[in-house]
């Protein structure tokens, strides 16, 4: 059972239709950062025809407001789960690490979500090069930026090259990225993982971010590059990277 009114009331909702077989919470609430004021974000796991139906009429998504609190409601199937699963895309991350079973009546969706993670960790595998190909493109960018006076052009292309990194810190362990507003507690996990210091992957992040100067962008392309050498992956445009690498920003 729940403290929480609003949960309450949506389990018993939810256990009283037949046409609903499951409840999942997901969001600030799932990952214990909510405010008071925080909504309520679930996934609600309808049948077949009753999914169909809401996608027939356009109603998948559904805001409403209950006692205790605003829930904003995500209606899909066990397919389209499966669906998901086949085909992990930016939606992918809802679904993890702290979406949760709340109510099931079929006894599959754990086991629904842990192939789906599964899926998604193959996936970011199967992605791996073509996020750091993204992450090279913007690091030579940032540099040629800085090195003709660009600072702007520098700084922006230092904060894009920022989100391809998460992705491919992520995906060498065989990991789909979480969205970003989960990265600050999540991020020490990945940090041992890697075997990387405690606030090395959080601090390169708010560094791209903010003072992206190029000999610390150097230094933490190298280390990138070293990263994936040693698991057997190697870039194929690595003359480019390699050569602003050779550039001084010292003087």
């Amino acid at each position: 059972m729940t403290d929480d009114p609003v949960l309450t009331a949506l389990i018993a909702e939810t256990a009283a239709d037949p046409d609903r077989l499951g409840l999942l919470l997901h969001g600030s609430r799932a990952a214990g950062t909510a405010r008071p004021d925080s909504d309520h974000d679930v996934i609600c796991v309808l049948t077949e025809p009753a999914y169909a139906a809401r996608v027939a009429a356009g109603t998948r998504l559904e805001r409403r407001e209950l006692a205790g609190g605003t829930v904003d409601v995500l209606y899909q199937s066990l397919g389209r789960i499966a669906e998901l699963a086949a085909e992990p895309d930016w939606y992918t991350a809802t679904y993890f690490p702290f979406c949760r079973v709340v109510l099931d009546r079929t006894g599959t969706l754990a086991d629904r979500l842990a192939d789906l993670r599964e899926a998604a960790g193959r996936a970011a595998g199967e992605r791996l090069m073509h996020h750091y190909e993204w992450y090279c493109t913007a690091f030579v960018r940032s540099l040629k930026c800085w090195r003709r006076g660009d600072a702007l052009g520098a700084r922006l292309n230092a904060a894009e090259s920022a989100i391809p990194l998460v992705r491919v810190l992520y995906a060498a362990q065989g990991r789909w990225a979480p969205y970003h507003d989960h990265l600050s507690r999540l991020l020490p996990e990945l940090e041992a993982g890697l075997g990387w210091p405690p606030g090395s992957v959080s601090g390169a992040l708010a560094r791209l971010v903010t003072d992206p100067e190029p000999a610390f962008q150097q230094e933490l392309q190298r280390r990138v590059a070293a990263l994936l050498a040693e698991r057997g992956q190697h870039y194929p445009w690595a003359e480019e990277p390699a050569r602003v690498q050779e550039w001084d920003f010292t003087a």
